[in-house]
């Protein structure tokens, strides 16, 4: 027989020859032998990796699982996609909202505060100036600093029209 007899650790029935570091890495590939951990994690996933000698209480193994935890600042309860070891944070799911202001309906994101949602529907108003509003609903065309840009016709002081915005 060429090489040297390993034992795993933890399954001391396993025992193989090896001769190479390659070897070593193909029948030891985690410092154990082939057979899966499995062992139960604090999360309640359990450990992904083969056998393994470093690492037995699973303190610095973090979980790649999907978290799948119902997130608690999010009202329909949508469950966390990120990596078991990631902090959940906010929910990035879009839902289908009514806003107070206007009544429209918007994609926005799960527990963002929807009195602060910027309505982007057109707006149907019609302007002082008799003009349909060109802006979002979300923009007040009522505020004098918010221009009307409708295109209008002009008669110069020569006598030639000229297209002009309403303001």
């Amino acid at each position: 027989v060429d090489g040297i007899l390993l034992q795993c650790q933890q399954h001391p029935q396993y025992e193989q020859t090896v001769k190479d570091g390659p070897s070593i890495r193909l029948k030891f590939p985690e410092g154990g032998c082939t057979a899966p951990c499995s062992a139960r994690l604090s999360c309640g996933h359990t450990c992904q990796l083969s056998c393994h000698s470093w690492d037995p209480r699973h303190d610095e193994y973090l979980c790649r699982k999907v978290c799948g935890k119902a997130r608690p600042d999010c009202p329909p309860a949508h469950k966390c996609k990120l990596a078991c070891h990631q902090p959940c944070g906010s929910c990035p799911d879009k839902i289908l909202a009514v806003l107070p202001e206007c009544g429209h309906s918007q994609q926005v994101r799960c527990g963002e505060e929807v009195a602060r949602v910027v309505c982007r529907d057109k707006c149907s108003k019609t302007r002082e100036c008799g003009h349909q509003c060109m802006l979002i609903c979300g923009i007040d065309c009522s505020d004098q600093n918010n221009f009307c840009m409708a295109k209008s016709s002009m008669e110069l002081s020569c006598g030639h029209p000229k297209i002009v915005f309403c303001y």
